[in-house]
Order: C-alpha cells, then structure tokens, then sequence
C-alpha cells in the first residue's frame, strides 16, 4: 500500500478543463488557428498518428501552475486515461507542475456531501464562458 501524505492538494481534470475540444469528433478542424492551439498523439487511437488538436485552457493552465508556488501538490486525471492525460500535459509543458496522474475516480464514496468535506474551492463550470 502507497500512502500519500500531501497535506495540501488539488485536483485538475484535462478534457474541457485544461485543455478545450472544438469542432468534430472533438477535434480542432484542421484550418484553424488560435495562439493557444495544443497538437498531441493520442495514445489510444488505432492510428497511433493521429492528433489530437485542442485549445490550451489558459486561465486554467495558469491556475495549475501557480499551485506548487502556494506549497500544493497537483494531481491531474482524465476520463480518457492516463497516458491520455500525460500526452497532454506534456503538449501543455505542464509537467514540472504536476505531482502525478492518476485515474478518474470512478466512485467516491464518503459519509459526507462533497459540499460539507471543507474543500475550500470547487471550480466548475463551461469553458465557454472563460475564452
């Protein structure tokens, strides 16, 4: 058994938290161009080629990198996976940032809400409006 004894952590999704999908398939269409534009394989593809095009969140990547200035550990996930998910915080150039990934919890189960577990911040919400 691993323990972990980081006092003070967060959690950061990938998928439309640092990094945002547009177009189809959840791809940047191949004509377009943004200065925040991220390219990177996607390790579960069948064509191991194939990119994934996705806008950098900035404001989000920003938030991420400030954490271990304010002495946290940064823990990032992925519903897609975690080689997924270090494919993208590479393209990101994230990872001096980053504790470890690990894989999105599937359940969590607790006696409390997550509202009562005194997280003093739960950020949530569209992207959309942060762009």
């Amino acid at each position: 058994m691993k323990v972990l004894n980081d006092k003070h952590v967060v959690f950061f999704d990938v998928d439309d938290t640092l990094i945002i999908h547009r177009g189809l398939e959840g791809n940047i269409p191949d004509n377009y161009e943004h200065p925040d534009l991220v390219e990177f394989n996607d390790p579960y593809h069948p064509d191991k080629a194939h990119k994934v095009r996705v806008l950098k969140h900035r404001l989000h990547c920003l938030m991420l990198k400030r954490m271990p200035l304010r002495d946290k550990k940064v823990y990032v996930w992925s519903h897609s996976g975690v080689e997924y998910a270090e494919a993208a915080i590479k393209a990101l150039g994230l990872e001096k940032y980053v504790t470890a990934i690990i894989p999105k919890p599937e359940t969590i189960c607790d006696d409390k809400n997550m509202e009562d577990w005194g997280v003093s911040n739960i950020f949530q919400g569209n992207p959309e409006n942060v762009l």
